[in-house]
């Protein structure tokens, strides 16, 4: 592959020349010595374009309108790195220039006042051969404006004559009416060679009427007058509302207007009872119309206003037009919020009482890095003057805002502000805190950087009997439940407003190891089952015979913990187990004695005042007959009496044996207290909420079969006194067998 074209390679190695085109090459270069011996190597070049502004000029910018234009450079090799030539006049008051590593130079603002600036910036590419400078004149211009801009109100036969005057903009300018606006109205011509409108109304009506005009920048403005002529056919005061005034300062002056009668005209204010419906304190109005003053009481008033014509007699025409005196001109915003580092700010400063329209800059000190003033504007309703931008670097910035309004003479006042940039909060916790145990206490130390101590800490979800340290982020504490998933930790600095960041930590607090407490009766010569209750800890669980012996025909299951056989004689054993998991962190066993009986003859659990105690385990018992003979009537009951702690959740499911020949049993189960009055689970519904919820409805949906399953959370706090509820077991039918049998397994009681 060859040189690039333009560039050529002496017999001494090297390359000059001007590259005519930019683009990569390969070229292979060959080298020999002096013996004749030869080598050859494949190089990359690279040639860059120059690096250029693109130099057509900024379009014109409009005082006292929001302008936003940017420059992009071509050619050389990103980022870019920018500066302002000391041959740049300074830029004008309301503009910042923001400069951007990737695309140019940007001018954003409201400009102040109108002028011409010569800017020159200068650019640098990355690899620092390739500079360029590119000059600007950058023009303000005044607003297009058309005086008046709202056309005032005619009389039908009466002369009418009005001259609009155009200010501002770019001589020369065009007259016109807007695109698909009516002409005036009927009996009135527009001549846009001097600006007149002129003739005699015939036509009584409210005529939409835009007159236009438009100047020779670049790009060009439009202005418009009037949003239509109101022509009245009798005297009618036309002016609806009056200039606004400021409390303490000359009344700018104004004159009442109307139309439909004979001039001159005769003007009074009609003295009401009701301030508001009265010229303002300090304001007065001359018989001619006019009005002058200087008000001394700020609001809103509606005075009533009477015109009388010079017809004999006299038209007389009432009125109550606004006017509207403001107090003096203030800054409303006195502080400003911290701002963060590398996030976006944005404030608003506002501006109360005074004269509209404003104008504020600031007058004095520096905004933090990266942030832009943008003035206040007046355009169809008010906008605060507002500081945005990304922030860049920590600090304390101090700076003035100085606000003049629109009165005569004007006022202008000034407020010291500070921004404070502070360092971003950064809260992150570890991948996932040490699991902690039920009943053992507990600390995990949690930390933070950034933002502005001190930091507040606290907890949006947290395992009972754990609480964070507002000051020092230590969670802490004695967990008396299981916890299954995270904690939420919500930390917040001292930045005005506070920066805050919630995050969720897995934590796991293991349940205690538990197992069966009490065992219920079993009958002589009746096949027995019962497994023992595991629950807590870690699985799988190994269980030991410690010490005592089972009732005779029992036997039990080290391997499961299930007691199983058929008793063969009477009698109470009393027998202690030891229950073992498999935890490492923290490994966990517990011994408990037993007391199991086995009698002749089944006692009735058909009432809460028999009910058989039951602990944690899965029981297999048989149905207590019916209540009736014929058990058509009265469903089949058993009641069992269940103790837990505050605040544990206690299942309780049932699974019916299947029989051959088959017995019908639709069994249904209900949590009661001592009075026999209901239970409500529903703060613990694992299914959810609704009408096949856990907490509604016992049918256990999980499975197509008619067992039952709710679950209860033991009311009170932690740490109190164990509460003691019972459990209905019902045969809806009535139709089951006596000898009927089916499991019933307790979990999270005592």
């Amino acid at each position: 592959m060859w040189l690039h074209a333009g560039l050529t390679l002496s017999a001494s190695g090297v390359i000059s020349g001007a590259a005519t085109e930019s683009g990569t090459y390969g070229p292979v270069f060959e080298v020999k010595d002096s013996a004749g011996r030869a080598a050859t190597k494949q190089i990359l070049l690279r040639i860059l374009l120059n690096v250029t502004f693109n130099p057509s000029p900024f379009p014109e910018a409009i005082a006292g309108r929001f302008y936003w234009e940017r420059k992009e450079v071509w050619g050389g090799e990103g980022p870019f790195t920018f500066t302002i030539t000391s041959n740049s006049q300074p830029v004008p008051v309301g503009l910042s220039v923001v400069y951007s590593p990737t695309t140019g130079v940007t001018i954003t603002g409201i400009p102040a006042t109108a002028g011409t600036t010569h800017l020159e910036f200068s650019v640098r590419d990355e690899t620092r051969l390739h500079t360029a400078t590119q000059a600007y004149d950058f023009r303000v211009v005044s607003p297009l404006l058309i005086a008046p801009s709202s056309l005032p109100a005619a009389g039908v036969g009466f002369p009418y004559n009005v001259t609009l005057a155009v200010g501002g903009g770019t001589p020369p300018y065009t007259w016109g009416t807007a695109n698909g606006i009516p002409s005036p109205p009927p009996g009135l011509t527009f001549d846009p060679a001097t600006g007149i409108l002129s003739g005699t109304p015939t036509t009584a009506g409210n005529f939409v009427t835009f007159l236009s005009v438009k100047d020779s920048g670049s790009p060009p403005q439009t202005a418009y007058a009037g949003s239509g002529v109101w022509v009245v056919d009798r005297l009618t005061i036309t002016k609806p509302r009056m200039k606004d005034g400021v409390t303490g300062k000359v009344y700018p002056g104004d004159t009442m207007e109307a139309a439909g009668g004979q001039p001159p005209f005769t003007w009074s204010n009609v003295p009401q009872q009701y301030a508001p419906n009265n010229l303002p304190p300090g304001i007065s109005l001359a018989a001619e119309g006019s009005l002058s003053g200087q008000p001394t009481t700020s609001g809103t008033y509606f005075p009533v206003i009477e015109v009388r014509d010079s017809s004999n007699p006299p038209r007389v025409a009432t009125s109550s037009p606004l006017v509207v005196i403001s107090p003096p001109l203030a800054i409303a915003t006195t502080s400003l919020r911290d701002g963060i580092e590398n996030l976006q700010y944005s404030a608003d400063i506002g501006f109360t009482g005074g004269a509209l329209p404003y104008t504020s800059r600031i007058s004095s000190g520096s905004l933090p890095p990266g942030l832009i003033y943008i003035p206040s504007q007046f355009t169809v309703y008010f906008i605060p003057a507002r500081i945005y931008g990304p922030l860049s670097g920590v600090g304390t910035y101090s700076f003035t805002v100085a606000v003049t309004d629109s009165s005569v003479p004007p006022d202008v006042v000034a407020q010291p502000f500070t921004i404070r940039v502070v360092p971003q909060l950064v809260f992150n916790p570890p991948a996932s805190l040490p699991d902690g145990l039920e009943g053992t206490p507990y600390t995990a130390a949690l930390s933070a950087t950034g933002g502005v101590p001190p930091y507040h800490w606290s907890t949006v979800s947290a395992p009972s009997g754990l609480s964070i340290d507002s000051a020092t982020g230590v969670l802490s504490g004695t967990p008396d439940q299981p916890w299954p998933s995270s904690v939420g930790i919500r930390m917040s600095d001292s930045t005005v407003p506070p920066q805050s960041v919630t995050r969720y930590v897995p934590l796991k607090i293991i349940e205690k190891l538990r197992t069966s407490t009490t065992l219920p009766p079993l009958i002589v010569g009746t096949p027995a089952h019962i497994q023992l209750g595991a629950s807590g800890g870690t699985a799988p669980y190994r269980w030991t015979l410690v010490s005592g012996d089972l009732p005779a025909g029992l036997s039990f299951a080290t391997s499961t913990g299930d007691i199983t056989g058929t008793p063969s004689s009477a009698d109470s054993q009393t027998f202690t187990v030891k229950l073992e998991d498999s935890g490492t962190t923290f490994p966990q066993s517990v011994q408990q004695a037993l007391t199991l009986s086995t009698v002749t003859t089944q006692g009735r659990n058909d009432s809460i005042a028999s009910a058989t105690p039951l602990s944690n385990g899965t029981y297999y018992l048989s149905l207590s007959p019916a209540d009736d003979s014929s058990g058509a009537l009265n469903p089949d009951n058993d009641y069992f009496s269940v103790t837990a702690n505050p605040g544990m959740v206690v299942g309780v499911v049932i699974r019916a044996e299947l029989l051959t020949p088959s017995s019908p049993m639709d069994s249904v189960i209900e949590l009661v207290d001592a009075n026999g009055q209901r239970l409500i689970g529903c703060e613990f519904a694992p299914n959810g909420i609704g009408f096949y919820s856990y907490c509604l409805n016992d049918d256990d949906y999980s499975r197509s079969t008619l067992d039952s399953a709710l679950y209860y959370k033991a009311p009170g706090s932690p740490g109190g006194a164990p509460v003691t509820f019972y459990v209905r077991v019902l045969d809806w039918s009535g139709m089951a067998r006596p000898d009927f049998r089916y499991s019933i397994t307790i979990s999270g009681a005592n």
